[in-house]
């Protein structure tokens, strides 16, 4: 199985945001760790699906046809 955990942090005042990934399990030769900043993001919430979106992108991108995406987001 090949997972993904993913993580994002927002700063409310300046609307950036940086996000991350690392791949674990099964086949992760060719994924490389997702680690990027992203300006114009409206929340928290936003941030997190942006590295959700990364992680899914990365590996369809390298033919990947599992996936789990794990995070750490709660909407409580």
């Amino acid at each position: 199985m090949l997972v993904c955990n993913v993580d994002a942090a927002w700063d409310a005042k300046t609307g950036g945001c940086g996000i991350g990934g690392v791949f674990s399990g099964d086949n992760t030769r060719n994924l490389s760790t997702v680690s990027e900043a992203h300006n114009h993001v409206t929340s928290a919430l936003m941030a997190e699906a942006i590295a959700v979106h990364r992680a899914v992108s990365t590996a369809v991108y390298s033919n990947v046809r599992s996936l789990v995406v794990l995070s750490d987001s709660c909407l409580g």
